[in-house]
């Protein structure tokens, strides 16, 4: 009965790790990024966006998406956006230096693969880009990074930063009336398994 019972349980682990080894990747977004210099009384932003962009072969978001030009007289600070579908990792990778003081990098509306997905965390895997620490946070559609310093600082153009994204899908977690009703299936198992022993 006992061996009946463990095995039992061994295939309902097993299937559970069979639902969660699928793994949603990002197929849609719209992407940001924006650069501030904001140092002794000298204000200055630029914004680039790439609305409903699909995650191709290749960086989302470019110089070409940006938004607003303007005769700023140091040299803009640029970086593209590239996110990779096959490992969910975006890319930071600046093409100009340029002098600034804050830099934001942003992904909303993300559209998954597998629908329900959501994101669960960002880490930094790579970094050096530039000489401070970023500021991560995301929803379960969306995901920002900020880097800000109270001095200008500059892009290094030998660095790429890259970020790892992590999914999940609320169903693939048992709720707790599911768990419940489990353990009410192997009691009874237990006490068929029993009755039969006994007669």
């Amino acid at each position: 009965m006992e061996k009946r019972v463990f095995v039992g349980f061994l295939m309902i682990l097993f299937l559970s790790g069979i639902t969660n080894i699928a793994s949603a990747s990002i197929i849609q977004g719209d992407f940001y990024n924006k650069t501030i210099y904001d140092y002794q009384f000298q204000y200055h932003d630029e914004q680039w966006e790439h609305i409903g962009a699909t995650i191709i072969s290749g960086p989302e978001l470019t110089n070409a998406n940006k938004t607003d030009t303007d005769n700023w007289f140091m040299q803009h600070a640029q970086a593209d956006m590239d996110f990779n579908s096959t490992d969910n990792t975006l890319s930071i990778i600046p093409q100009t230096a340029g002098g600034i003081t804050q830099f934001e990098a942003w992904i909303d509306n993300m559209i998954f693969d597998i629908p329900g997905e959501i994101i669960t965390g960002i880490t930094i895997t790579d970094s050096g880009m530039l000489p401070v620490t970023p500021t991560l946070s995301w929803t379960d559609n969306s995901l920002h990074i900020t880097y800000s310093s109270a001095s200008y600082f500059n892009f290094d153009l030998s660095k790429t930063d890259i970020f790892q994204i992590e999914t999940s899908s609320p169903s693939a977690v048992p709720e707790p009336a599911t768990m419940v009703l489990l353990g009410f299936g192997l009691l009874s198992l237990a006490g068929v398994s029993r009755k039969k022993i006994i007669k």
